[in-house]
Order: structure tokens, then sequence, then C-alpha cells
């Protein structure tokens, strides 16, 4: 998956990052036990899933939507 631009965030309300949060939430639980397996071919996806939700809680708090 692509990283997301700090622009597309900034431009997403909070119902959108809240579900994309949620969302790459559920993929990081996947991209760990595809780990475990050993069918993970891209050991970069999980770093830039956690990125991705730390950029999206980021942008909630600085709009003062924090607290989640």
């Amino acid at each position: 998956m692509i990283p997301l631009e700090p622009d597309e965030i900034r431009r997403m309300n909070k119902e959108e990052l809240l579900k994309r949060i949620e969302d790459l939430r559920i993929e990081l639980v996947q991209n760990r036990a595809k780990i475990l397996r050993g069918s993970l071919k891209d050991v970069r996806a999980l770093r830039n899933t956690r990125k991705d939700i730390a950029r999206i809680l980021t942008a909630l708090r600085s709009k003062g939507e924090g607290n989640i």
C-alpha cells in the first residue's frame, strides 16, 4: 500500500479519518499474521501502516478532534 500524503490526510473529515484508522489497524493485524506465517513479501508494509496511523492521529489531534 502506498503511504498517505499529508495533503490527502488534511482534506479528509473526521469520519473519513476514523474509518481510515480502522481499516489501517485491521491491515496491521493482517500483516502481522502474514509475518508469522512467512507470507508477507514486503516487510515495509508493516512500517508504512504504522506511520499512516500515526499521521492520521496527529492530524486529528491538530484539528482538535483527538481522544480517539
